[in-house]
């Protein structure tokens, strides 16, 4: 059995390309890498950064599932202190409705940015996230794309029929413990 390949494209914005050309650049990899057998390609989400034109994954992940048929697509990750627990949910339920067993949701903690102001600009002002925040912040994500959250993601959406897998992307100890922790 050939070992499953994954890649991770960060949409890299060389000098002198546009976002544009950047963009096309990925689309291109994305084809070639379907074509190819590849289990799933990640996108990451990226702020203020000229190096990068990765800022919305679910965003990417829409754009390139309409344009493939077998890869899956997943966050590599979504930063749950960016984003409302049930604006995730919502976002990756309706990818996982539109793409049935493509769609992959790995969650991070960082703010994807080294500029303060961006991070209070993505949170509304608030400061960084504490641990316990962002602890709460992804079991309600798992709860909401579970069914447990109790509101209603979208008409017709099933978890267990096609749904979005969730991932913890872990770089900590404490990460990883949760991960555990959160099954």
């Amino acid at each position: 059995m050939p070992t499953p390949l994954s890649a991770l494209d960060l949409v890299i914005a060389e000098r002198g390309r546009t976002a544009a050309e950047s963009l096309a650049a990925t689309s291109r990899t994305v084809m070639r890498l379907d074509d190819l057998g590849y289990r799933r390609i990640w996108f990451a989400e990226h702020h203020g950064t000229d190096l990068s034109a990765s800022v919305v994954p679910a965003v990417l992940i829409a754009h390139f599932a309409a344009r493939t048929s077998r890869i899956r697509l997943g966050s590599g990750g979504v930063l749950a202190p960016n984003h409302a627990p049930l604006a995730l949910a919502e976002q990756f339920a309706t990818l996982a409705t539109l793409h049935p067993d493509r769609i992959d949701m790995g969650i991070g903690r960082g703010p994807g940015t080294f500029d303060q102001s961006i991070v209070r600009a993505l949170r509304r002002g608030g400061e960084p996230s504490t641990d316990r925040e962002y602890d709460e912040d992804v079991a309600a994500v798992l709860r909401h794309l579970s069914g447990e959250g109790g509101v209603r993601l979208i008409s017709g959406w099933q978890p267990d029929q096609g749904g979005t897998r969730p991932w913890l992307l872990a770089s900590s100890p404490a990460s990883a413990e949760l991960a555990a922790r959160l099954g």
